[in-house]
């Protein structure tokens, strides 16, 4: 993955659709799959709209936390989504109200996954979940789950309303 340039649109999704592994497959990854995502959201994490404290209410130790940053080529807010070990393994992309610019079909959808991210494999915040607990709590979203685990422990959040492959880990 290291002849990804960082001024290549699109080029971190574009791999990582190639480099996708179902994760009932065993967890084998090429060398530097996680290295190019990880310093994209580092270079994400550089500024933080304030839309994000101002509007979503996010304290400032959340948003580091969680790694939230913004995508400045798309105009969106980062929500990093790492799997149960702390590996990135891809991200949510927020609209930001007034900045986003529309897409080919001229709307602003609000969320997207960064492209060739499963979705579907993942929760939101699986990264912080304590197992001694036994159980959790599923809710709505990035932005929810991040508010309602600085009250409750163990919140997961999906990406949309289709769990996928998630249903079969929902206990």
């Amino acid at each position: 993955l290291a002849h990804i340039a960082e001024h290549d649109r699109g080029g971190l999704g574009q791999a990582l659709s190639r480099l996708h592994v179902n994760r009932e497959q065993e967890h084998v990854r090429p060398a530097g799959y996680s290295t190019d995502l990880e310093r994209w959201i580092v270079r994400c994490r550089r500024w933080v709209p304030t839309y994000v404290v101002e509007q979503r209410r996010i304290p400032r130790a959340d948003i580091e936390k969680w790694e939230i940053g913004t995508d400045d080529e798309r105009k969106r807010v980062v929500f990093p989504v790492r799997d149960e070990t702390g590996m990135a393994v891809g991200a949510a992309l927020r609209a930001i109200p007034g900045v986003t610019p529309p897409n080919r079909e001229g709307k602003i959808p609000k969320y997207f996954n960064l492209p060739g991210f499963q979705s579907t494999d993942y929760f939101y915040g699986e990264q912080f979940v304590d197992r001694t607990l036994g159980r959790g709590r599923l809710i709505e979203g990035p932005t929810s789950v991040i508010a309602a685990s600085r009250v409750l422990p163990n919140c997961l959040g999906t990406f949309g309303a289709s769990t996928g492959m998630n249903e079969r880990r929902i206990e």
